[in-house]
């Protein structure tokens, strides 16, 4: 190897270190002694002269952090007498010595320097060895003021005779120790044509404009400065600050769209001793080839915003362009040269794979989906919300929470569907049926997936599936409610699938009740702060319904399986005006709470309360209650309001499903929640409450009722709560390995509950707001919904935290009311709504229901320690029907070793007579029809003599489509697709963990370089930046292997092969 630097650079060089290594003021006279005597001729800070033995002064007293002392003597001194006895630094007040270095001026032997020392800390902020705004004291010994030695001596051995003493205040910052703004100089090596070394080179030439720039050559900025490193680059990372590389494909500057970034590492030097910095920059991978046109260009761009240590900004900014050298390479073939032969799983990305790799050959794995929406990430402390009715992939923070890369698999083709060169046109999947494909999912800890939607949520993993964190399923529970409301409360919603609650019973429409003994006309009392209006009063409500509705059951349907009742208005018959007897006071009763005050004439009778919502147990029912006996002037058909009566008075709770039994799980239909028959089901709602006059009051001073004049003078009808919504249903199903070590929550939402407000029941009629909206009765909870778990393996983490559990079905609570405060047993109830369903399947044999059911709620291990109602376990069975019979495996990324910018992917070429060079990529199917040939290897693309379907290849026979709204005749047994990248050269690790997320900041790719999934490798060859990268999945459809079919004979496949030119 011949490295040449030619002489006008070196001279060029040297130049730069002699200048920058001289000073001014004093003689640079030679080296010789001379007759006279050793004295301090002059100095930097404008020192009087020492000729004769005078006592040297200074006349400058301030001076900057940063600046360098310099001391001239009459002779040329002996640099082994400099030290820090001969050359004195103090901090006259705290005795602490400055850091810095004393010499001689190798140009100007009479030049005695003193330089602060320059350091700088991880983040690149400089420290000096002057301390700001410190009094220092210089003294150099002087034999004739009688100093003790040593002293500074001459080459001729001559001792100093003068003094020098002087203090100095380091009061003026930073100075510009290089007069005026930096400049950069840009370098590289270039390379020689035509030599037998490739690594001959010309080194250190100018770098703007050059030709053939050496393969392995670094970038050298030499600043002639001592630059501000935090403007350079971050010295932990090694990444320029302001400083960009690209590489421009085309070499032509005026198009930027196809710029990618040229990543590296970057190292400072800071040569002080020449005052001046060099940062250079490594390609890890040397430099791209300058291309087939020797026309691509890198760039590299020099901000202004670069400053040196006194902030001034670079003087020369701008943008540095050359060419690297050309290098050929001969075609490739991809992985290597006999292509994938699935010997072995080195090439095998199983973190998204569950098809059988291995063995030379790939197959069908158990299930899992096809993976076409690409990973699912969700990391700690973020929420993706999925629409099970409508959602668009890929994830934005917009439609999800998270972003997530484009990484899908259609059956698309660029340039014939989509635009290849705008990412923007890129086909989207818009996913309407609950059925969520990922190729691997993780949801961290910490992290929350929650589902929306009227469908059921279907989770898949072609890989493994990691749930950490949580995955939210609940139904809502209504938020606290107020009575004065016109309308009752509408019930909450139901999770993915689970039905809604029951909305609570409406205000009674009392239109024509109107004059002086009308409900609308009750005059309101004057108070300070006045009521708001009407609050004694009746309403107009037309169409009020003042029963609690019933929810809806399993089936979303209102009143269907599973459904709670809404609980019945109280009283029976409401009143028609202000009479508290005869036909227009209805069943209105009145309690007097005190017999001996007055004004304590109340109605005490509450509504029916909400059922719970029924699964896979009943609902409870609703229980209305009251403290107070039984009131005065009881219709004889109305119930006694006796706390905890159990007459039937509330809501009756949903019934349990009628499922099959328990045992034999072998014989489980319904229970295995299958979702095509129907059975993946979210839980049923809680009933709505009724509607009450509870705290209306009569203006009696005696009895509360028996006269004609006692009238209704305060008029409460209250509307009713809201039922809970069920619980969720969830499918989870990995081709792989299903984690669950956090949790899944699928409970029923609580039933709706009055507004919580401090009331006073005895206060003066009419001046009680709170009384008047706190009086809503309560609907019931929500069942728990469903969750089936099924993959090759499932694990579901032991222990769970107290109070917590890995899947929670548990029906919600019914919501409450206290009726009075003077004790907390005068309260009002919904119904509890039942358990929902759980269902877990693995390959293994290992799970049970009493190995799992501690590990989920509800659970009682004293009355049923195998939770046999609502858990069931069993085989997992080979799945037939999409997309669980979708599986697939992906390989890693592939590329060529060596200096290459891009990969030019071969096209088909039939025509060619090399039969090997004929088709841009192909791979041979295993096939085994049972006759007499056996199991043979047959060409996938092109006519083969072993093949079974003559002339038409297997290509043709199979199509190579992904099964998604196809008819029949174009379904395909296994779909192959393609994906190209363009990798940083930065990156040093393994092709199987190249993160292709730009969202994350860690990308180890291009922005904007990852393709769609295309049919063809030479598909990729339309899209820009070109990729210098790529890999492929192969899907297969389990649905189409039946008895006798052609995908029954396929046994596997092998050699796939690809074909590229890097450039």
């Amino acid at each position: 190897m011949r490295t040449f630097v030619p002489t006008l650079l070196a001279g060029g060089f040297a130049t730069l270190l002699l200048l920058t290594g001289c000073s001014g003021g004093g003689s640079s006279s030679g080296s010789g002694a001379s007759s006279g005597s050793m004295f301090v001729n002059t100095c930097s800070l404008g020192c009087s002269s020492g000729a004769g033995g005078g006592q040297v002064s200074c006349a400058i007293v301030s001076t900057s952090v940063n600046n360098e002392l310099s001391i001239y003597f009459s002779e040329p001194v002996d640099p082994n007498s400099i030290s820090s006895t001969t050359f004195q630094l103090i901090d006259v007040n705290s005795g602490q010595v400055p850091v810095g270095t004393r010499f001689v001026d190798p140009n100007n032997p009479k030049r005695v320097v003193f330089r602060p020392l320059i350091t700088f800390d991880a983040a690149g902020s400089p420290s000096f060895g002057f301390e700001a705004n410190k009094t220092y004291r210089i003294t150099i010994p002087g034999q004739a003021q009688g100093d003790n030695p040593p002293y500074v001596t001459s080459v001729g051995q001559k001792v100093n005779r003068s003094r020098m003493q002087c203090d100095i205040q380091t009061n003026q910052g930073v100075i510009d120790i290089v007069p005026g703004a930096p400049t950069v100089s840009v370098f590289v090596d270039l390379a020689i044509p035509g030599t037998p070394d490739p690594n001959d080179r010309l080194q250190d030439q100018p770098a703007d404009g050059a030709t053939d720039v050496w393969r392995s050559s670094k970038i050298t900025l030499i600043f002639n400065d001592v630059m501000n490193p935090v403007t350079l680059l971050n010295q932990i990372t090694h990444q320029a600050t302001f400083i960009t590389t690209k590489i421009d494909p085309d070499g032509n500057l005026g198009t930027t769209g196809d710029q990618v970034p040229f990543p590296g590492s970057y190292e400072l030097q800071l040569d002080l001793d020449n005052l001046r910095t060099i940062l250079t920059f490594t390609a890890p991978t040397g430099m791209p080839s300058g291309g087939a046109g020797h026309n691509r260009k890198v760039l590299v761009n020099i901000p202004a915003n670069l400053q040196d240590l006194s902030g001034f900004p670079l003087a020369n900014p701008g943008q540095i362009t050359f060419i690297p050298e050309t290098t050929t390479q001969p075609a490739v073939i991809l992985p290597d040269s006999d292509g994938e032969n699935f010997t072995d799983t080195a090439n095998l990305d199983a973190a998204n794979s569950s098809a059988d790799w291995g063995g030379g050959r790939l197959v069908r794995g158990f299930g899992g989906g096809s993976g076409r929406l690409g990973k699912l990430i969700v990391r700690a402390g973020q929420t993706c919300t999925l629409n099970t009715n409508s959602q668009v992939f890929p994830l934005t923070s917009a439609n999800s929470g998270i972003n997530q890369p484009r990484d899908l698999l259609d059956n698309d083709d660029p340039v014939d569907d989509y635009d290849p060169t705008n990412p923007a046109a890129w086909p989207a999947i818009t996913i309407t049926d609950g059925s969520f494909e990922f190729s691997s999912i993780v949801v961290e800890s910490g992290a929350t997936l929650r589902f929306t939607g009227t469908n059921a949520a279907r989770l898949f993993a072609r890989g493994p599936a990691s749930i950490l964190g949580t995955i939210d399923l609940r139904g809502s529970t209504p938020a606290d409610f107020d009575s004065f409301t016109t309308l009752g409360q509408t019930g909450a919603s139901g999770g993915p699938s689970g039905g809604d609650g029951g909305a609570g019973g409406d205000r009674v429409d009392n239109t024509g009740s109107t004059g002086a003994n009308g409900l609308l006309t009750i005059t309101q009392p004057t108070t300070n702060p006045p009521l708001p209006a009407g609050t004694n009063q009746g309403i107009v409500n037309p169409g009020a319904d003042i029963n609690g509705r019933p929810s809806q059951g399993i089936d979303r349907s209102t009143g269907g399986l599973g459904a709670a009742a809404g609980g019945q208005h109280y009283p029976p018959a409401f009143p028609l005006n202000r009479d508290t007897l005869g036909p227009g006071a209805g069943d209105i009763q009145f309690t007097n709470l005190d017999p001996d005050s007055l004004n304590v004439c109340f109605v005490q009778a509450v509504a029916n309360t909400g059922g719970g919502g029924g699964y896979g147990t009943a609902g409870a029912n609703g229980l209305p209650s009251t403290f107070f006996a039984q009131s005065e002037n009881l219709s004889s058909n109305l119930p006694p309001l006796v706390a905890g009566d159990a007459d039937g008075d509330g809501g009756a709770g949903g019934t349990a499903i009628g499922l099959e039994p328990p045992d034999p799980e072998s014989g489980h239909n319904l229970r295995r929640l299958a979702f095509e028959i129907g059975a993946l089901r979210g839980g049923s709602g809680g009933g709505g409450g009724g509607t009450s006059l509870f705290n209306s009051h009569n203006n009696s001073n005696s009895t509360c009722v028996g006269s004609a004049t006692t009238k209704t003078d305060r008029y409460y009808d209250c509307s009713g709560a809201g039922g809970g919504g069920g619980g969720g249903a969830l499918q989870i199903v990995s081709g792989k390995t299903l984690a669950l070590v956090g949790t899944v929550d699928a409970r029923g939402g609580n039933g709706g509950s009055a507004v919580v407000l401090p009331i006073n029941s005895f206060a003066t009629p009419g001046t009680n707001l709170e009384g008047r909206r706190n009086r809503a009765s309560p609907g019931g909870g929500g069942s728990g919904g469903a969750v089936r778990l099924q993959g090759a393996v499932v694990t579901i983490s032991g222990s769970p935290p107290p109070g917590t559990s890995r899947i929670n079905v548990t029906g919600g609570s019914g919501g409450a009311n206290d009726f009075c405060d003077t004790t907390a047993t005068c309260i009002g109830r919904g119904g509890n709504g039942g358990a929902g369903l759980i269902r877990v399947e693995d390959l293994s044999g290992l799970l049970t229901r009493a190995s799992e059911a501690p590990k989920f709620l509800p659970f009682s291990a004293g009355t049923d320690p195998q939770s046999r109602d609502w858990l069931s376990v069993d085989l997992w069975a080979l799945p037939r029907r999409r997309p669980e019979s979708f599986t697939g495996a992906v390989s890693c990324w592939m590329r060529p070793t060596g200096n290459f910018f891009d990969l030019t992917f071969a096209p088909d070429d039939v025509g060619n007579p090399d039969a090997a060079a004929r088709y841009g990529w192909n791979m041979e199917v295993l096939y085994d029809d049972g006759g007499p040939l056996g199991l043979r290897a047959i060409n996938y693309r092109g006519p083969d003599p072993d093949s079974p379907f003559g002339t038409n290849d297997l290509e043709t026979v199979l199509h190579n489509n992904l099964n998604y709204g196809l008819p029949a005749n174009q379904r395909s047994y296994f779909a192959v697709r393609f994906q190209g990248a363009a990798l940083l050269t930065s990156y040093n690790g393994s092709l199987c963990d190249v993160n292709v997320d730009t969202n994350t900041g860690t990308a180890s790719i291009a922005t904007g370089s990852l393709t769609p999934w295309v049919r063809h490798p030479s598909d990729l060859n339309a899209f820009s930046p070109k990729p210098n990268m790529i890999r492929f999945t192969i899907v297969f459809d389990t649905a189409l292997e039946t008895p006798g079919s052609v995908p029954s004979f396929i046994k596997g496949v092998r050699d796939l092969k690809i074909r590229a030119q890097p450039d």
